[in-house]
């Protein structure tokens, strides 16, 4: 059985989105593919950026306003890693700036593993919150296929290349 997990992060990031008529927060997901988002939404972001930031060793980064919430389906791989510095760094430039200094490190530390999965032969790692990991790990084998539900919050741009971030808020 497949688990869809509330937390922290999604709770906070959620509230801006609910209307009194609407109190699902879930509901606001709208059905995508990972590439989708790339290509008709974050591409568009990266030309014309909300938050534009320049780093001394080259690579620029832009934040999203609009983190373009959606359900995707991908393919779990079972693998995965600590989040790397220049990511993480990402990650707390846009809790900064949509949680104030006061608030950066207690939705900082929600973050420390990234997951592999893909779509369509596409590798994406993706940030899952630390309180899904055990259930995703518990429920999830090499090969299932699952549905994230994801929230995309920027990209760094280094020597060509994009990396966009996207965080896993749910599951099921």
């Amino acid at each position: 059985m497949k688990c869809l997990a509330l937390c922290p992060l999604a709770l906070v990031v959620l509230t801006s989105f609910i209307s009194a008529q609407d109190l699902d927060p879930w509901k606001k997901y709208q059905p995508r593919t990972l590439d989708q988002i790339i290509k008709n939404h974050a591409a568009k972001v990266l030309d014309d950026p909300d938050i534009l930031m320049n780093f001394p060793d080259g690579s620029t980064a832009v934040l999203a306003r609009d983190s373009f919430t959606s359900k995707v389906k991908v393919t779990y791989t079972g693998q995965s890693r600590s989040i790397s510095p220049k990511r993480k760094e990402l990650i707390k430039d846009w809790v900064t700036t949509i949680f104030g200094l006061e608030r950066r490190d207690e939705h900082l530390k929600l973050f420390d593993t990234e997951f592999l999965f893909t779509e369509t032969l596409i590798e994406y790692w993706l940030p899952v919150q630390n309180s899904l990991i055990q259930s995703l790990q518990e429920e999830l084998k090499k090969g299932d296929e699952v549905t994230l539900y994801v929230a995309w919050i920027g990209a760094r741009k280094e020597s060509g290349k994009v990396d966009w971030v996207f965080f896993v808020n749910a599951f099921e």
